[in-house]
């Protein structure tokens, strides 16, 4: 066995490991992280990244020389020294050996890695950048093609697993970031999940219901139009004409800003077209629809035909950021956040979703179908529109009390979770 030829084998292999992971672990989300430390090693991380899978085909044909080398050197090394050995058995001592070295040098290169990647690539990627261009320029250009070609045809094939695959392979990365190498903050985390909730969100969950809805009707003046305006402070408003179940188009504030232009004109001259979107479609779909169009604004239609609301981009883009405010928001248009009272029970805006109050109380309120909110739930539940002070026994151990309402909706409820005397009670 020459000892020299299998150390510096196995040095150079250690070595190639470690550049392998520190390359795999390059990524468009590292070069922006260094965007605003150091642009130089942002650049360069840059650079490397565009090469990525060139150098990657590199270690793969150079990786594997040095292991045979190992090998045959481990061989040659058993069979001088255990000669009764069977050859099958100096084999498998061969791969045994050659199998504790990877998984060494693979865990080496992590911990290398964790702690100075930058340098790991510093390291290993400039001599691997000569080789792809002096030695195996050829070779490289043909895998990149192949594999090209490959990837093409698997694509065609199997789009949508591959789009779950990377959506799966994203929302693993946000959740299971190492702990100390954080690169998102929480909020961006959030924002990142909702995006992908949009497939499942539908239009109904997040519109607002035809009871909120500002329209105007069609026989309404311009001046009257003006008004309506400055009083609600939207910039869309839908016009309708017998009742808001026939909507007949949408009203643009900046169409009133030449007054000379619509003196004379009545409403429906200044109509722009309205899309109708049934209430169960997709959130994500609605958003292709909106801009395909080019409108801002979407009349919610139930299976009817009759209007269940309007969703407008705003509303879509506050499911991905967040509650977005403006000059003209006031509280009494957000649903009021949760609020607890004196004895522990907690007070909710009817509007807010089930599965939101069942997250607030830590206990699960049965789903109703076609029921999203908790105003809507009770109303379900007793079969009518509740009046103040009626209350509903959830599952033995919660009361719902409807705190306030009108001849049309449910606007506050109060729900508790009852103790041992509670329940006695209500069962005397």
């Amino acid at each position: 066995m020459n000892h020299d030829l299998f150390i510096v084998s196995l040095a150079f292999y250690i070595w190639l490991t470690c550049g392998w992971a520190a390359l795999a672990h390059l990524s468009g989300g590292m070069v922006r992280r260094y965007e605003s430390k150091n642009k130089k090693i942002a650049d360069m991380l840059e650079g490397w990244l565009l090469h990525k899978k060139e150098y990657q085909i590199v270690f793969r044909i150079i990786m594997p020389l040095f292991l045979a080398v190992m090998s045959s050197e481990i061989y040659i090394f058993a069979s001088s020294h255990f000669p009764t050995y069977a050859h099958e058995n100096r084999i498998l001592l061969t791969l045994a050996v050659i199998f504790g070295i990877s998984v060494i040098s693979e865990s080496l290169a992590r911990i290398l890695i964790y702690h100075s990647d930058i340098l790991m690539l510093r390291l290993t990627i400039p001599p691997i950048r000569l080789l792809r261009i002096s030695l195996f320029s050829p070779i490289v250009g043909t895998f990149v093609r192949f594999q090209s070609m490959l990837r093409r045809n698997y694509q065609k094939k199997h789009d949508i697993d591959s789009r779950s695959s990377a959506e799966d392979e994203i929302m693993s990365l946000v959740e299971n970031e190492t702990a100390g190498r954080e690169t998102l903050e929480e909020g961006e985390k959030r924002m990142i999940r909702s995006i992908f909730d949009l497939d499942d969100t539908l239009v109904r969950e997040i519109m607002t219901p035809r009871v909120d809805v500002s329209g105007l009707p069609a026989t309404s003046t311009v001046d009257e139009a003006k008004h309506k305006f400055i009083e609600s402070g939207h910039s869309r408003i839908p016009v309708y004409g017998e009742n808001i179940d026939h909507i007949k188009g949408i009203i643009l504030a900046k169409d009133f800003i030449d007054t000379e232009r619509i003196s004379g004109m009545n409403i429906e001259e200044l109509l722009h077209p309205a899309i109708f979107i049934p209430e169960a479609k997709p959130v994500s779909d609605l958003l292709d629809e909106l801009k395909k169009t080019r409108n801002h604004m979407a009349v919610i239609i139930d299976e009817y035909g009759g209007t269940s609301g309007i969703v407008t981009l705003e509303d879509i883009i506050e499911q991905i950021v967040g509650d977005i405010d403006d000059e003209y928001d006031t509280e009494e248009d957000k649903s009021p956040e949760p609020k607890t009272v004196s004895d522990g029970s907690v007070i909710f805006d009817a509007r807010t979703p089930v599965f939101e109050v069942s997250e607030s109380i830590g206990s699960e309120i049965p789903e109703m179908d076609d029921v999203d909110t908790i105003g809507g739930w009770a109303c379900a539940k007793l079969g009518k529109i509740p009046a103040p002070g009626e209350e509903i026994i959830i599952d033995k151990n919660l009361k719902l009390t409807v705190l306030e309402a009108d001849d049309r909706k449910i606007i506050l409820i109060k729900i508790k979770t009852m103790d041992e005397s509670d329940v006695q009670g209500n069962q005397k």
